[in-house]
This record gives structure tokens, sequence and C-alpha cells, in this order.
């Protein structure tokens, strides 16, 4: 006789189970149907998201944030380093993304010419004196 509430007990619980499993109301969607599909990105957009998970702490907050567009920052060896590696597209596209950003307007000359500075001084850095020279000075 012990057997029997057992067994109502699992039907029970299985139904209930299968009743919110199945009732859509318990469901989450982060959906507006309103909205429609969201659009896939343009090329220059995944080009720009392509570009932009490239670049490691903290060179990454120096790109995303333009600082050393709009306020002249010094460059770090690290720095320079990822920006060879990501390369002169990544670096021109977003120099141009930078450019097209509201809080830019009137300083385009000004970006350009740091990116230009910036790319050259990442790939021809100033030589470093030898210890020769260090020591003759």
């Amino acid at each position: 006789m012990m057997m029997a509430p057992s067994i109502k007990l699992c039907v029970v619980m299985f139904v209930a189970i299968t009743n919110l499993l199945m009732n859509p109301s318990f469901s989450y969607e982060d959906y507006d149907p309103d909205l429609g599909p969201i659009a896939p990105m343009t090329s220059y957009e995944k080009l720009l998201t392509d570009c932009v998970v490239k670049y490691h702490p903290p060179c990454d907050n120096l790109y995303i944030f333009g600082t050393i567009f709009y306020y002249n920052e010094t460059i770090s060896g690290d720095c320079c380093n990822n920006i060879r590696e990501v390369g002169k597209q990544c670096h021109d596209t977003l120099t141009t993304y930078i450019i097209s950003l509201k809080k830019s307007k009137g300083k385009e000359t000004q970006i350009l010419q740091r990116s230009k500075e910036i790319w050259n001084e990442c790939n021809h850095p100033s030589p470093q004196p030898s210890p020769q020279q260090v020591q003759n000075i």
C-alpha cells in the first residue's frame, strides 16, 4: 500500500514538470516582434568589429575612447606592438570611424595627423642609444 502514494507523487510531478516545460507563458525571449529581426552587420560594421577585438588592454581603451587622438597620449611599446599586429588597414579604419563621430567635428585634420604620427612612431621607432653611446655621454 505504500507504493501507491509514491506512484501518485511521481505522476503528479511528471505532469507538473511537463506542463511547465510546454507552457509558453513561462518562457522568455529577448525579442521585440514590433522591431522585427536584427539586421545583419554591414561589411564596414563587421570590419570595425573585427578590428576592435584585435586590440588588447590597455591599447583597446586608447582606441575605443580616442585618447591617443584627442589628448596626444604617449603610446607604449606594448601598444605599438599591438598596433603593428593589428595592421594598417585596421588602424586607418578606426581613424576614419573616430573622425566620423560627432565629437570629432572640427578636429579631423588633427586626428588624421595624429594617426599618421602614431603609425610612423610604432613602425619606425627612434633608435635607442647603444650602451657604448650612453657611456660616452
